[in-house]
């Protein structure tokens, strides 16, 4: 389809009556990938005129906004101003014009010139593949953006002096590139005079269009390869290679809702998240080292009546001698009693390197936890294994990050924090040793747990309250 049009939509003020406009319609962005031009015929320009030789017109665009960001065009290294432009050229013919060569093809740059960025950019990206790598920076100029607001017609003024004598072609040069645009470029009264006297004027009929590169429709055939275009996307939409949808999308407001659960389904139960993340300024981390037979504790409480479901350990990679983490729910009351079954979960850590986290299934080993009621969750090196290349002189560790919680001190608060050897692992201690309360200072270890809602029993479900 033809790029360059004549009509009157936008045509006012110095605009009189119909333009040449490059778009796709009314209302509607120009085509991507685009690289077509609006040409004069070849016309001879007259030497020795009486006064000097003048291309003038009026024109208005809304084009793909001016960007600053991209990186330098060309050996040159042209600085971007933007993506999509036109600009004026003058093809030079050898011969006459009934049997013209090619001979050269100049950009123009208008008094005044096209246009630039804050840092004087001026090159624009879709006229990068028109030219040679190491074309000077002004082969990549042309204007962009926007005319000016309400649509705003300007006046333009060409020099053509340096081509007097000789046989030439002017083109109005339009290129686009993958992305979104603007409704395009209009161009009106293009007129050639050499000092008082006009020697060309643009009227209909007398302009052509052509079509350097396009983006064929469906149904067409390729304009090279002849190849039908079996697909293409509907009209008046375009790829989104800006990403525009993808930035508007990460602010753009949303809901949701979710259907309710059914009555006494796990998804009814209520659930909350027990311990703390980590947190601690990038200028003051502490770690603490945990060696065979000691286990960390925190003191946590039950939300309501419920169960531990899940619980997540986090460590730091280098360890020693360590093959798995063990996970103990104990009571908060002295001697420090195992709770449920009394086993403790283990988590592998194999390899010279602990994976960093450690999840423990919980749910079969919890004992259901009336609300507010106090107990310990404690983790310590659950087995040992020596490598070949352990000093044997190095004490086996595994290594926790802590973050700061200022609970980690007070006995009776949840986040309270103990250090703890238990009578399994020592033998003649009398229930556990414990090196006291708070043995971090004013910190604790990185332990979440999922703490689930126990299931109403018969009585509960019919509105009975359960027996003491």
């Amino acid at each position: 389809p033809k790029l360059w049009k004549r009509t009157a939509y936008r045509c006012n003020g110095i605009c009189h009556g119909e333009a040449w406009w490059a778009g796709s319609g009314v209302g509607k962005e120009y085509a991507t990938s685009q690289l077509s031009s609006l040409q004069t015929p070849i016309m001879h320009l007259p030497s020795g005129a009486d006064g000097s030789l003048e291309l003038s017109f009026v024109a208005m665009w809304d084009m793909e906004a001016e960007y600053f960001g991209e990186g330098p065009i060309g050996k040159s290294a042209c600085a971007a101003r933007g993506y999509d432009g036109v600009q004026v050229r003058v093809l030079v013919y050898d011969g006459n014009s009934t049997s013209a060569a090619l001979g050269s093809v100049e950009v123009l740059s208008p008094k005044g010139g096209y246009g630039e960025g804050p840092q004087g950019q001026t090159a624009l990206q879709a006229f990068e593949n028109v030219y040679a790598d190491d074309a000077p920076c002004g082969d990549f100029e042309g204007w962009s953006g926007s005319s000016g607001t309400n649509y705003s017609w300007t006046k333009q003024l060409f020099a053509l002096d340096r081509f007097a004598g000789k046989d030439v072609r002017i083109e109005f040069l339009f290129a686009s590139d993958g992305s979104a645009g603007g409704e395009g470029f209009w161009v009106d009264r293009i007129r050639v005079h050499a000092g008082s006297a006009q020697t060309f004027a643009g009227r209909e009929g007398v302009m052509s269009e052509q079509v350097y590169t396009s983006t064929p429709s469906a149904g067409e055939l390729g304009r090279y390869d002849r190849v039908p275009v079996i697909a293409a996307l509907p009209n008046g939409y375009t790829f989104d290679r800006g990403l525009a949808k993808a930035f508007a999308a990460r602010s753009a407001a949303w809901s949701a809702e979710w259907a309710a659960a059914a009555p006494g389904s796990a998804a009814a139960l209520r659930r909350s998240y027990l311990g703390w993340s980590y947190r601690a300024p990038t200028t003051h981390t502490r770690t603490a080292r945990l060696h065979p037979g000691q286990e960390a504790c925190m003191r946590l409480e039950a939300p309501f009546r419920g169960s531990v479901r899940l619980a997540t350990l986090f460590t730091l990679v280098d360890k020693i001698g360590v093959s798995a983490v063990s996970l103990a729910l104990r009571s908060a009351a002295e001697p420090h009693a195992p709770l449920g079954d009394g086993q403790k979960l283990l988590s592998s850590s194999h390899g010279v390197e602990d994976p960093g986290m450690h999840r423990f299934r919980v749910d079969g080993v919890s004992p259901v936890f009336d609300k507010g009621e106090a107990f310990l969750m404690c983790v310590g090196i659950g087995s040992l294994k020596r490598l070949p290349a352990d000093d044997p002189n190095s004490l086996p560790f595994l290594h926790l990050p802590l973050r700061d919680l200022s609970t980690a001190g007070q006995g009776n608060a949840p986040g309270a924090t103990k250090l703890i050897v238990p009578a399994d692992s020592h033998p003649s201690a009398d229930g556990v040793l414990s090196t006291g309360l708070d043995p971090w200072q004013g910190h604790t270890f990185v332990l979440r747990s999922e703490f689930v809602e126990a299931p109403a029993g018969p009585d509960e479900a019919a509105g009975e309250a359960p027996a003491a």
